[in-house]
C-alpha cells in the first residue's frame, strides 16, 4: 500500500511540474502526506487546492482533519463549518466537527451536532455514543437512557458499560459503577481503562505496599 502512495506522490509531482495550478494533484499530495502523518506538507497542499476551488467541501474537510491531527482546533473547526456550508449532509464532516467542539470543551455545540447526525440515522451505534461521552461531559440525565439504546441494540457492547460506568461515578453511584464496569471488563477483559475506573471505586483501590 506505501508503494502506491509513493508512486502517486511522483505522478503528482509530475503533473505539477507541468501545470501547477492543477487542482487534482495538488489534493492526491494533501492526501499521502496526511497518509505519511507529514500534517504540516499536507496543510500546504491542501490550502494550495483551496486557492484554485475555495468551495470544495472535502478538501476543507481534509485540511480541517490535518489541523485537527496539529491539535489546532480552532482552525480545524472553521475548514470543518466552511465544508457544511457547502454541505450541509456531509455526515463525515458533521461528525469531525462534533468531535473537536468536544476536544474544545465547546459540550453544547458538539451534542447539538451529534444529535443532528442521530436524526438521520436513529440507531447508529457510533453516533450514539458519541452523543453519550458528551452529555457525560455536562452531566446531563439524558445520558442514561441514550447507553440504555446502545445496549438494547447491541447487548454485548463494552464501550456502553464502560461508559455507563463513568457516568455513574459522575453521579455518585458507585456499587452500579462498578458492576457496569466489570460487565465492560467480563465482555473485554485487555479494557485497561475499566480497570483503572474500577479501582478507583471505594473498595476497589489497589492496596497499597508496605515496607517490611
Amino acid at each position: 500500500m506505501q508503494g502506491n502512495y509513493n508512486s502517486a506522490e511522483k505522478y503528482a509531482r509530475k503533473a505539477l511540474d507541468l501545470d501547477p495550478d492543477l487542482l487534482d494533484p495538488l489534493v492526491i499530495l494533501g492526501n499521502v502526506y496526511q497518509h505519511n502523518n507529514n500534517y504540516p506538507l499536507a496543510a500546504e497542499y491542501y490550502s494550495k487546492a483551496l486557492s484554485i476551488t475555495p468551495d470544495d467541501a472535502f478538501v476543507h474537510n481534509e485540511l480541517g482533519n490535518v489541523f485537527s491531527a496539529l491539535e489546532r482546533f480552532n482552525d480545524a473547526v472553521a475548514e470543518y463549518e466552511l465544508a457544511l456550508n457547502q454541505d450541509p449532509e456531509f455526515d463525515d464532516c458533521r461528525l469531525n466537527l462534533a468531535d473537536t467542539l468536544l476536544e474544545l470543551y465547546e459540550s453544547e455545540q458538539a451534542i447539538s451536532h451529534y444529535q443532528r447526525l442521530i436524526e438521520k440515522q436513529p440507531d447508529n451505534i457510533k453516533f450514539l455514543m458519541k452523543l453519550a461521552q458528551a452529555l457525560i461531559t455536562i452531566t446531563s440525565k439524558n445520558t442514561q437512557a441514550i447507553l440504555d439504546k446502545v445496549l438494547k441494540l447491541d447487548k454485548r457492547c463494552a464501550k456502553a458499560y464502560y461508559w455507563q460506568g463513568i457516568y455513574q461515578q459522575t453521579m455518585g453511584h458507585f456499587d452500579q459503577a462498578s458492576e457496569s464496569l466489570k460487565t465492560a471488563i467480563a465482555l473485554k477483559p485487555d479494557n485497561y481503562a475499566a480497570w483503572y475506573r474500577l479501582s478507583l471505586n471505594k473498595g476497589y483501590m489497589p492496596a497499597q505496599r508496605t515496607n517490611r
